[in-house]
């Protein structure tokens, strides 16, 4: 019995980091790509590797934080049906 409830504590605390996961807000709009745009027309930053870099990364983190998003939702369903079988 104890065992079962510090297993069900855990899934609890599982679901609250999950929820926080899937709770943050991403932008509308896309900074990286209107600099890129940007720099992509302007003849003295186009070859710029510092300016490439921040739209790069800024892209990356972006679509790395929609894919964190997308994969907490399917583990959140993940923790509910453990805690709906635990609790049988």
């Amino acid at each position: 019995m104890e065992n079962k409830r510090k297993i069900q504590d855990l899934l609890l605390a599982e679901q609250v980091d999950l929820q926080a996961i899937v709770s943050l807000s991403l932008p509308d709009f896309d900074a990286g790509r209107a600099l890129g745009n940007l720099i992509k027309n302007d003849p003295e930053l186009s070859d710029s590797q510092t300016f490439l870099n921040v739209k790069k990364q800024g892209t990356s983190v972006s679509l790395a934080l929609r894919q964190a998003q997308a994969s907490a939702k399917k583990a959140l369903s993940s923790v509910d049906e453990a805690l709906l079988r635990l609790g049988k």
